[in-house]
């Protein structure tokens, strides 16, 4: 009987490793970018202060109270204002 011999060379291999590996690389760029997304679409504003919202640099008519506010990233964003009394 005639044996049959397959060979593998290592480029072939490397290759598509490296597509593998490059296919990793770009989801796991995309995964952080969109976790910084979301952390940045939720803003606190503390106890004695309030939240003034701007939307490409000019202010809003909204006020927000202090606890958990959103906000779209890269649009709108919050500034706190201190409304305590100050002696």
């Amino acid at each position: 009987m005639a044996e049959m011999k397959f060979s593998t060379s290592s480029s072939d291999t490397k290759e598509f490793n490296g597509k593998k590996a490059g296919k990793i690389a770009v989801i796991a760029v995309i995964a952080v970018a969109l976790i910084i997304v979301l952390f940045n679409c939720f803003s606190i504003v503390n106890e004695g202060f309030i939240g003034v919202k701007y939307t490409f640099g000019k202010i809003t008519q909204d006020n927000l109270a202090p606890g958990l506010n959103f906000c779209i990233p890269f649009i709108e964003e919050i500034r706190q204002v201190d409304t305590r009394e100050q002696i």
